[in-house]
């Protein structure tokens, strides 16, 4: 009896967890889908800023690839800078929420146990298990 409550524990656990994961999918590519369409408008607002600078530029003998080329590379330069800003300010953000809570771990990271050193300890199955130390100020 107890053996098929943990099977269907898991499974809706497995439910659970997979629910989960659609659901942060989802939110990324919506994520994602904004950031292409405000590239997309920076770039059509630069460009047509810049109508008389290409008119010119073609007047005195650039080629038009030149000029996409151009227009490629600044939208290149913001999507990298966007990028190289996202991924800084979210492993910022993921090591601050991680050191409030016990058992997440950046890769690399040592175990977040704010109150003692040496709180977790290895059980003698090999699992983490917590030791009988109390936080300070604790009855």
């Amino acid at each position: 009896m107890i053996r098929a409550a943990a099977l269907i524990g898991g499974h809706v656990f497995a439910a659970v967890a997979l629910t989960i994961a659609v659901a942060v999918a989802v939110a990324v590519a919506v994520a994602v889908a904004v950031a292409v369409v405000g590239v997309a408008g920076v770039l059509a607002f630069s460009v047509s800023a810049r109508t008389r600078e290409f008119g010119v530029r073609l007047a005195i003998g650039s080629e038009p690839r030149h000029l996409l080329t151009r227009v490629l590379g600044e939208g290149a330069v913001i999507a990298g800078a966007g990028i190289a800003a996202g991924a800084v300010g979210g492993t910022a953000l993921a090591r601050f929420v991680a050191s409030y809570i016990i058992e997440v771990r950046m890769p690399g990271q040592r175990r977040n146990v704010p109150w003692k050193r040496g709180f977790w300890q290895q059980s003698p199955a090999g699992r983490p298990c917590a030791v009988s130390h109390s936080r300070p100020g604790a009855v």
